[in-house]
C-alpha cells in the first residue's frame, strides 16, 4: 500500500503547500466569521440595551400611576424599532402591566421578571431592567429582540468568505505548483543524476548548481564526490589496464617459452590469438552464445589461446623435436602435453578459483585436440562436453597448421585448407564453430595471407590426414 512518505516529492511539496495554504485560509475565514458573529450580536446587545435605558423613564412615571393605557402607548412607540419582536412592563409585584407583541402585534410568552441584565437564549436576546424612583423598586422593563438579523448577517458574511476562500485555494494549487519547482527541480535533477551514476557507472556526469541555499550545497557536494570518484575510477581502470598489460605479456612470455622448444613458424601464437577471437566475436554476434561469450570472455580467451600447447615444455626432446613420424608410444607420450598443460595451469586455479582466465587457459590446454564426434583426445569428450573455448581454438589451430609452411610441408592454400575445415564439420569441429568461421572466412584468409612473409620455416615437425574427414592434426602438435 502506498503511504505518504512513498509519494514522489514533487507530490508532497504540492501536497503540503496547498494544505498549509488551505488550512491558513480555512483559519483565517473562521475567525472572520467567529468575530464578525460576536460583533453583530455586541451591537445587538448594544442596541436593545440603549433602547431599555430610553425608555426607563417613562416607564417609571407609567408605573406610579399604574396606568396599563399609557403603558401600552410607552410600549406602542416599539413598533419603529424592527428588531424588537416583544416587550412587556410588570409592575413590582411582577403582575405584566403592558405587553407588546411585535410589529405585527403576535402575541408571545412573557417570561418571570428577573435581575437587570441581557440573557442570550435561542434565537433571541432579553434584556431586562429593574425601574425605581430611586428609593423603591417601581417595577421590571422586559425587552426581547430577535437573532435574525444576526443569522442573516452571519450567512452573508459565510456566503462571501466560503466564495474568497475556494478562489484563495485555487489560486494557493496554481501558485504552489510553480513554487514547487524551485524545491524539487534541483533534487529530481540529483535524483536523475544518481540513478544515472547507479545504472551505467558514469562518473562524468554532474548537476548544475541553481541556488545558493542547502540545495546549492547539496549540488556542490555531489559534483565534488563524482569528481572524486571519477578519478578513483581512472585510476583504477588506468591500473586494470596496466595489469592486463602485464598479465597478456606474462602469458605470451610463457607461451613463447614453450613455443621455442617446439619450434613452430613465427607468429603462430600471433595468429591463433587472432583467430581465436574472430570465431568468438561472429559466435557472440550469431545471438545464440551471446551471454556465453561477453565481450570481457572473448577478451579473455584472446589473451590465454596462446597457453593451449604450454604443456609441450613437459615433453622430452627426443620426441618433441623428432623428424619423422613418431611411433605409437612416442604419439601416447605427445598426448600427454594437453594434460601436463592443464595440470599447470590448474595449480594455479586451485589457488585462485575466482580467476576466469585461469580457467579459460586450463580448458583450452585440456580440451584443444577434442574432436566433436568424440575421436579426439586425452578424454574422448564428445559435443558439448568440449568446453566451447576448446571448440573454437581446435578450429583455429588446425586451420593456421594448414595455411603455414613447414620444414616438412609446403603451406597449403587457402581455399583447400577451407574445404578440409569444411569437411570437418559435425566430426571435428562443432557445426556452430564452422558456421562462424564460413560467415568470417575472408577475415581469415585475410590474416593468413599477411603473414606469409613471417612464416618462415625454423623448425621441424609431423603431420598427417585423418583419411575419411580430411582434417590435418599434427602428431599432438598442434
Amino acid at each position: 500500500m502506498l503511504t505518504f512518505k512513498d509519494v514522489p516529492i514533487k507530490s508532497k511539496l504540492k501536497l503540503l503547500l496547498g494544505l498549509t495554504g488551505g488550512i491558513a485560509l480555512t483559519v483565517s475565514a473562521t475567525a472572520f466569521i467567529v468575530n464578525d458573529f460576536g460583533m453583530i450580536r455586541s451591537h445587538t446587545i448594544e442596541t436593545l440595551t440603549i433602547v431599555a435605558d430610553t425608555l426607563t423613564a417613562s416607564t417609571a412615571a407609567v408605573l406610579k400611576s399604574d396606568d396599563p393605557l399609557a403603558a401600552r402607548d410607552v410600549l406602542d412607540g416599539l413598533s419603529r424599532r424592527g428588531m424588537i419582536e416583544g416587550a412587556c412592563i410588570y409592575d413590582r409585584y411582577g403582575r405584566i402591566l403592558s405587553v407588546y407583541g411585535g410589529p405585527d402585534g403576535d402575541e408571545f410568552w412573557t417570561p418571570a421578571p428577573r435581575e437587570s441584565g441581557h440573557y442570550i437564549g435561542e434565537g433571541n436576546i432579553d434584556v431586562f431592567r429593574r425601574i425605581s424612583d430611586g428609593k423603591v423598586m417601581l417595577g421590571t422593563l422586559f425587552l426581547r429582540g430577535h437573532t435574525r438579523e444576526i443569522y442573516a448577517q452571519i450567512q452573508r458574511s459565510v456566503i462571501i468568505v466560503s466564495s474568497a476562500l475556494v478562489v484563495s485555494l485555487v489560486l494557493s494549487i496554481v501558485l504552489s505548483s510553480g513554487l514547487q519547482n524551485l524545491i524539487s527541480r534541483p533534487i529530481l535533477r540529483l535524483v536523475r543524476a544518481v540513478r544515472t551514476v547507479s545504472s551505467k557507472g558514469d562518473f562524468a556526469i554532474r548537476v548544475s548548481k541553481e541556488t545558493e541555499d542547502e540545495l546549492g550545497i547539496l549540488s556542490d557536494g555531489f559534483n565534488a564526490m563524482m569528481e572524486q570518484l571519477q578519478e578513483r575510477d581512472n585510476q583504477i581502470e588506468e591500473n586494470r589496464i596496466q595489469s592486463l598489460e602485464a598479465r597478456h605479456l606474462t602469458i605470451f612470455s610463457m607461451a613463447k617459452l614453450a613455443e621455442k622448444r617446439n619450434l613452430e613458424t613465427g607468429q603462430h601464437l600471433e595468429r591463433i590469438s587472432n583467430y581465436v577471437r574472430i570465431l568468438a566475436e561472429c559466435l557472440a554476434s550469431s545471438g545464440r552464445f551471446a551471454e556465453m561469450l561477453t565481450p570481457e570472455r572473448i577478451e579473455m580467451m584472446f589473451l590465454t589461446s596462446p597457453l593451449h600447447d604450454i604443456g609441450k615444455v613437459g615433453i622430452p626432446d627426443s620426441i618433441l623435436l623428432k623428424p619423422g613420424k613418431l611411433d605409437e608410444d612416442e604419439f601416447e607420450v605427445m598426448k600427454r602435453h594437453t594434460i601436463i598443460g592443464a595440470e599447470a595451469v590448474g595449480s594455479a586455479l586451485e589457488r585462485y578459483p575466482d580467476v576466469e582466465y585461469l580457467r579459460i587457459a586450463r580448458d583450452m590446454a585440456l580440451t584443444h585436440h577434442e574432436k566433436f564426434d568424440g575421436t579426439g583426445y586425452p578424454h574422448g569428450l564428445v559435443g558439448e562436453q568440449i568446453p566451447l573455448c576448446g571448440r573454437i581454438i581446435a578450429l583455429a589451430d588446425v586451420y593456421d597448421a594448414l595455411t603455414t609452411e613447414r620444414v616438412y610441408k609446403e603451406a597449403i592454400d587457402v581455399e583447400e585448407a577451407c574445404e578440409i575445415i569444411m569437411e570437418g564439420n559435425g566430426m571435428h569441429f562443432d557445426p556452430n564453430v564452422v558456421e562462424a568461421f564460413v560467415l568470417a572466412r575472408q577475415e581469415f584468409v585475410s590474416l593468413s595471407k599477411a603473414s606469409v612473409g613471417d612464416s618462415k620455416v625454423t623448425g621441424s615437425n609431423n603431420i598427417w590426414k585423418e583419411g575419411l574427414v580430411g582434417s590435418i592434426a599434427l602428431q599432438g602438435k598442434l
